[in-house]
């Protein structure tokens, strides 16, 4: 517990429940279907119906030996059969034992064809990971989000994109980020989603002292509308090149998914502004939704990549 507080709060937690799922799994589902397969194994499979001992009547009368010469002078009961067919219930009894252990090894197999499957699922999921990923990933998140901890409105923002995005970002070997081992494929893209006006009720003694109101974001309260530039309604224009930065895309346009952030969970659609695939045209870029106002009042959150 001590040794795992060196790598902060977060990832101690992380740890602890990591540790507590797969102990709850182990105990109420790993254990008990192991148990279940070994005792349908040896209750099944190993379990051999007893040889009973039938018992063997007497036959009286059936052979005589009177005299030293018994053995030429035997003779044969015929009335009497020595040997009887089985009965009804022991045919149903070794029917029924035999379609056990049918059915025991056909849950044999399914299980034998699972865990065989689990192996190489786990073996491709797992098997070819680098051990160096782990750093590789904390120093590409160092990297990104030196200085983000300071962001705490739009101008911060800005600052933040045009310093530290923008030189991590773009590498001197083209096509590669600033690590020079990570290929950039396509452009970066910045993407905010925002809250519609007036999604909270205002009392009417503030509204002369209060601008609107706008509740916390959800997806029921997220805004959906397309605009033109400047979030103004009435100057939607397609034709300019920015103006998909003011249409809303969704989650299957983009063909995104929900991120979970630290207040609630964020859907994979939003206002997209998709940047250059070098320095000077992201930096131009940047300038120009900036000047544009387009980190209005209403964002609710944004994710640059």
């Amino acid at each position: 517990m001590l040794y795992g507080l060196r790598y902060g709060r977060a990832s101690s937690l992380k740890w602890l429940i990591s540790m507590a799922v797969s102990f709850l799994e182990s105990m109420f589902v790993t254990q008990p279907l192991k148990v279940l397969g070994f005792a349908a194994f040896f209750a099944l499979v190993l379990k051999r119906v007893e040889d009973e001992e039938e018992p063997v009547a007497p036959l009286p009368g059936c052979l005589s030996s009177p005299g030293p010469s018994a053995l030429f002078r035997a003779r044969r009961n015929s009335r009497k059969d020595v040997y009887q067919p089985p009965l009804a219930a022991d045919f149903e009894k070794m029917k029924t034992t035999h379609l056990k252990e049918q059915k025991a090894f056909a849950l044999i197999r399914e299980i034998l064809a699972y865990l065989g499957f689990l192996w190489m699922l786990l073996l491709v999921a797992y098997g070819q990971r680098d051990p160096n990923a782990y750093h590789f990933n904390r120093h590409l998140e160092h990297s990104f989000t030196q200085g983000f901890s300071a962001v705490l409105g739009f101008q911060e923002f800005f600052t933040w994109a045009n310093t530290t995005l923008v030189s991590n970002l773009y590498s001197h070997h083209s096509g590669f980020i600033t690590d020079g081992n990570s290929k950039l494929v396509g452009s970066a893209q910045i993407r905010q989603v925002r809250v519609r006006e007036g999604s909270c009720p205002l009392a009417p003694q503030l509204r002369a002292s209060l601008d609107g109101c706008r509740a916390p974001y959800s997806m029921d309260v997220e805004d959906l509308s397309d605009y033109g530039e400047g979030w103004n309604a009435s100057a939607l224009n397609n034709s300019n090149r920015f103006s998909q930065a003011w249409q809303y895309q969704s989650q299957s346009q983009r063909r995104g998914y929900p991120i979970w952030g630290k207040l609630t969970v964020y859907p994979g659609g939003g206002y997209v502004v998709p940047l250059g695939t070098d320095r000077q045209s992201t930096s131009r870029f940047l300038e120009t939704v900036q000047s544009q106002n387009w980190k209005g009042s209403p964002s609710s959150a944004f994710s640059a990549w």
